[in-house]
């Protein structure tokens, strides 16, 4: 079983307090310097060379848009997405209000779902692995979390040469325990820690931000500018990364969801940004 420990906090709402204690903690390397922002003024998706975000994983066949090996339950899916069809589904999983990106999972009926390979479910996945990848830096997102069974929100790093692990989780929460969030890291070495819970009271009801200070020795985690765990970097983790932000559902353990769930589930991304240390 996966080894968890709770570190209750007592969390600030200050915007840029993440990047500020993350500077004191990489003083020592230097100065932060801004590599990627997107504030979503607008969406600015990937078509053919042009774009930030793709909306799929990249792989062939059903792998590009659910990860099997989670059991999770729903497809990612983008504007004009057709499944086994020629006509668009009309789902449209992202939308831009106020300069906040909002995902949306949605159930699918069941005649929808007969053309989504029988998935009944929706929700969206934005990644950088076309656009931008970086070895080492501070991984920063603001973000309200949705709640509701079966939900399952993150925002994590993946190599940009398609390899796993190794992996690492800025931020992954649970629906169904609106007050925790969880951080952690996977690696060929066999001894990642498991994943650390943190007790955030207002994960769902109020933004916060969520970030990673990646170095050549260590990973360290910040939530509000706090750090909340820190680790030894493994041998396998120096190569780039680029940066995933989705909501997905279900799963072996986020659960399903239940008549509960209050659908459609929103989860509101306000920024992403990433910085590298000054000196790589």
């Amino acid at each position: 079983m996966i080894r968890r420990w709770i570190l209750t906090l007592c969390l600030a709402l200050a915007c840029g307090a993440g990047v500020a204690h993350a500077q004191q903690a990489a003083s020592a390397r230097g100065a932060l310097r801004l590599t990627f922002e997107d504030q979503f003024d607008r969406l600015r998706l990937r078509h053919g060379d042009t774009g930030v975000w793709s909306t799929t994983f990249g792989y062939d066949g059903i792998a590009n848009r659910t990860l099997t090996s989670n059991r999770e339950l729903q497809l990612y899916v983008e504007p004009g997405f057709t499944g086994t069809g020629q006509v668009p589904l009309g789902f449209e999983p992202f939308e831009i209000r106020q300069g906040v990106l909002r995902i949306k999972a949605a159930r699918v009926p069941r005649r929808i779902a007969r053309r989504m390979w029988n998935y009944r479910y929706a929700s969206g996945l934005i990644n950088t692995r076309q656009s931008f990848s970086q070895t080492y830096g501070y991984f920063e997102m603001r973000a309200r979390l949705p709640e509701g069974a079966g939900m399952w929100p993150a925002f994590w790093l993946l190599p940009a040469d398609g390899s796993w692990p190794p992996e690492i989780d800025v931020l992954e929460h649970l629906g169904r325990d609106p007050t925790t969030v969880y951080v952690g890291l996977k690696t060929n070495e066999g001894n990642d820690g498991g994943v650390q819970a943190i007790n955030v009271p207002t994960a769902t009801s109020a933004f916060h931000t969520y970030g990673v200070l990646w170095t050549r020795e260590q990973v360290t985690w910040f939530i509000d500018g706090f750090e909340v765990r820190r680790r030894a970097t493994p041998g396998d983790m120096h190569q780039p990364m680029y940066m995933l932000v989705n909501l997905a559902i279900g799963g072996a353990w986020a659960g399903s969801p239940n008549r509960r769930t209050p659908f459609p589930v929103i989860m509101e991304v306000d920024y992403v940004r990433a910085y590298a240390l000054a000196e790589e």
